[in-house]
Formats: structure tokens, C-alpha cells, sequence
């Protein structure tokens, strides 16, 4: 809701979700809250999966495994197509009238929080870019599209 307010009070920032996690949030509710926040602010919506390193630790439980983490950017970007995908012994997609206003596919820029040689290399595969911290730059694979490194200062988040 808070995002659905951004988008209707502004019309030239990026908005979006990080980090989604594979496991503490279904892909079909991470699609379907993307997709209706492209339809409330196109051309402005990115997202960033991980393997949820930081919220497990939080939980006292493991990251996903990123082969995990690679299905889950998977299904999501087929989703946001507008296909469907077998998951969970069903087959799943979103459907939504045409009175919503939320049209497919829904283009979303879906980066890979990383922080390792694993993470990058999905990145690289399938993602569309990385986002990670400056003590972990460089060694980045060949094919990384686009880096992003966050400074925590409140100052600044530079590429």
C-alpha cells in the first residue's frame, strides 16, 4: 500500500521490493504485487530477489540454496509475461480483469542481491543486474549487466 501511494503522489522515481526471498514470500504474491504496481507507475518498478541470507539468519534458519533462489526469479519473470508455470503439483498464473488496469507482460527489471561468486553468476545468468555492498565489489563474472553497490551512509547508492 505504501508503494501503490508512492506511485499515485509521484511520477519519476523507481519504486519497488528488496530483497524478496524465496522462501518467505510466494512467487504468484510477489507477481501479482508487482504487476499491480506497474500498472500504477510504468516504466518505474524494479525488484531484487536473494536467497534471503540476512532474513533466515533472523529466523534461525538457512539461506536458500541459489538454485532455489534461480527458480524463484524464474517463475516470477514468467509470471510477469503473463504465462503460466507449474508449481507447487499446479499449474498457476495471474489473471486479472480488465477492469484492474494491470496489463502483460509487466516490465519489471528483476536484479540478484549478491554477495558471492554463486550469487553473482545467477545475476549474470538470468538476472538483470546485482546489487551488493562495497566490501564485496569486484571479481564480478563476465556478462554482469549491471552492478549496483549500496552505501549505507544515507548519502548516496552509486552503480
Amino acid at each position: 500500500m505504501t508503494l501503490a501511494l508512492a506511485a499515485s503522489r509521484t511520477s519519476r522515481i523507481k519504486l519497488g521490493m528488496a530483497v524478496i526471498t524465496p522462501r518467505l514470500r510466494h512467487v504468484v504474491a510477489t507477481a501479482g504485487s508487482l504487476a499491480t504496481l506497474c500498472s500504477l507507475a510504468p516504466g518505474r518498478v524494479e525488484a531484487v530477489i536473494g536467497s534471503g541470507f540476512t532474513a533466515a539468519l533472523m529466523l534461525g534458519r538457512k539461506p536458500a540454496p541459489w538454485a532455489v533462489a534461480s527458480e524463484y526469479l524464474v517463475a516470477l519473470r514468467s509470471l510477469l509475461a503473463g504465462d503460466e508455470i507449474s508449481r507447487d503439483d499446479a499449474i498457476i498464473g495471474l489473471k486479472h480483469g480488465s477492469r484492474t488496469g494491470i496489463r502483460f507482460p509487466a516490465q519489471v527489471p528483476l536484479y540478484v542481491a549478491a554477495h558471492g561468486p554463486r550469487g553473482f553468476a545467477v545475476a549474470a545468468d538470468i538476472g538483470d543486474g546485482v546489487v551488493t555492498y562495497p566490501s564485496h565489489t569486484g571479481g564480478y563474472p563476465a556478462g554482469l549487466r549491471d552492478v549496483h553497490v549500496l552505501y549505507y551512509d544515507g548519502v548516496r547508492c552509486a552503480a
